[in-house]
């Protein structure tokens, strides 16, 4: 199988019967003998969906790892991936955290000297370890400068990367702690917005 795809991908050729789908009507609401009622459902060979979960995994690592996604893009992407906040937003944001705790971890830009390190791992630079119930506020250069974002994992390992770590207390390097639901409010301000004028009623 792991061939196939291959030489799929290779020759940019998809054959047709991977095109082909199986279409199951399903009925919605109203009266029964009407087409419009119904909504098609598609069914696409296994191999097909196969091929577009490797495609999209490798197209959307590849646009992250090399940050080339807009900054104000942000629907049908992970969520926590690093990123930047744009500058439609004033260049304060501040992040209340509730539940469990977690860390927000900061990445060095892409930049023409760097051209090599372009793999988050590479580019990784601190983390702030965000505890229940606690307020940060991300500005200056955290904010205009690197990328942020908050790593899917179950746990987190304690390092001297942590740099708040002297204020969090009873908590020590090498430690292993577990993440549980977490909850946050983030609040940001934009100024720069269009202004239109209402006009309700005659003039």
């Amino acid at each position: 199988m792991a061939k196939a795809l291959e030489r799929i991908i290779d020759t940019s050729t998809l054959p047709s019967f991977l095109k082909n789908a199986r279409v199951t009507p399903v009925f919605k609401a109203g009266e029964k003998f009407m087409a419009t009622n119904y909504r098609p459902i598609s069914v696409l060979p296994v191999l097909s969906k196969l091929l577009e979960k490797h495609v999209l995994k490798h197209l959307y690592d590849y646009q992250i790892r090399l940050d080339l996604l807009h900054p104000a893009q942000s629907g049908f992407r992970v969520k926590t991936q690093p990123h930047e906040d744009g500058p439609l937003f004033y260049p304060v944001v501040s992040t209340i955290s509730l539940g469990s705790h977690t860390f927000l971890d900061f990445y060095r830009p892409i930049s023409e000297d760097n051209q090599d390190s372009t793999s988050f791992e590479d580019r990784y630079l601190t983390s702030v370890l965000l505890q229940p119930r606690s307020l940060i506020l991300v500005c200056d250069d955290m904010y205009k400068t690197y990328l942020h974002g908050i790593e899917e994992r179950t746990t987190d390992n304690v390092t001297d990367k942590v740099v708040n770590l002297s204020q969090c207390g009873g908590i020590s390097i090498g430690e292993t702690l577990s993440r549980k639901t977490r909850i946050s409010l983030t609040i940001r301000h934009v100024p720069k917005t269009i202004k239109n004028k209402l006009i309700f009623g005659k003039r």
